[in-house]
């Protein structure tokens, strides 16, 4: 079980292949996984772990809460695709919660083999 850091970093338009790619290496083993958005890592890894998930990876880092954003609801859209149902643990689309002031995002997937 562990906190995985394997974040890119960039504009969204020029990273959307390479996180589509992520979502599929670290999900295809899974049991289920989770997409989200965090600015504290460490504290929503600490949730998850105690809920039983196994690794949580952030993908994607960004400073624009835009992107994020952004991100977060392209890779929750991707996980729909029938290919991942129903491994897919989002329930909502993503990408509409406010964290103004902060000066850090990232994007993660939790998984559960």
């Amino acid at each position: 079980m562990a906190l995985i850091y394997k974040d890119r970093t960039g504009h969204i338009s020029n990273l959307i292949p390479s996180l589509r790619r992520a979502l599929g290496q670290y999900t295809r083993y899974c049991n289920h996984f989770r997409i989200g958005l965090t600015t504290n890592p460490e504290q929503r890894w600490s949730a998850y772990k105690r809920d039983g998930w196994d690794d949580m990876i952030v993908v994607y880092s960004t400073k624009s809460e835009k992107y994020a954003a952004d991100a977060e609801k392209l890779l929750i859209d991707h996980g729909w695709k029938a290919e991942y149902i129903p491994q897919c643990w989002n329930s909502v689309r993503g990408g509409g919660g406010k964290r103004p002031g902060y000066g850090w995002y990232g994007i993660y997937i939790v998984v559960e083999y």
